[in-house]
């Protein structure tokens, strides 16, 4: 039983410099390992960074055709709604300027009527259908 109780009696015997030799290039091959892992893991960052570069300059250039779409869309609008306040100002004065003419017309036939009380007015003639 007191082989159980020495915690080295299962120990494989040191060999020495060799082990040591060995040691170290098992802790060169994982640091060396260790620093590969860094770098990939570095890579996978940089690379993922540049993917969400990326999808940030697509989206800001989304956005800004979505801006650019409403701008031109409100223009358009802005244009209609300008013509059409164009062509009801201009049936406005066209419908007044013949109004006016209308009760220019007629002041005119009051003041000939007046003038000329003995002369008949002229009555067009029949036309037939």
């Amino acid at each position: 039983m007191e082989i159980f109780d020495d915690p080295g009696a299962f120990a494989e015997p040191d060999d020495g410099p060799a082990d040591a030799l060995e040691e170290n290039e098992n802790q060169a091959t994982r640091l060396s390992a260790l620093e590969l892992k860094e770098s990939l893991l570095k890579s996978k960052w940089d690379r993922e960074a540049e993917e969400d570069q990326e999808e940030e300059e697509i989206e800001q250039l989304r956005l800004q055709e979505h801006i650019e779409h409403e701008k031109q869309r409100k223009d358009v609008a802005l244009a209609k709604t300008a013509k059409r306040a164009d062509k009801r100002k201009r049936k406005q004065q066209a419908k007044k300027q013949k109004q006016q003419e209308a009760k220019r017309a007629k002041k005119e036939q009051k003041q000939t009527t007046l003038d000329a009380p003995n002369k008949e007015t002229p009555v067009a003639p029949d036309k037939p259908d």
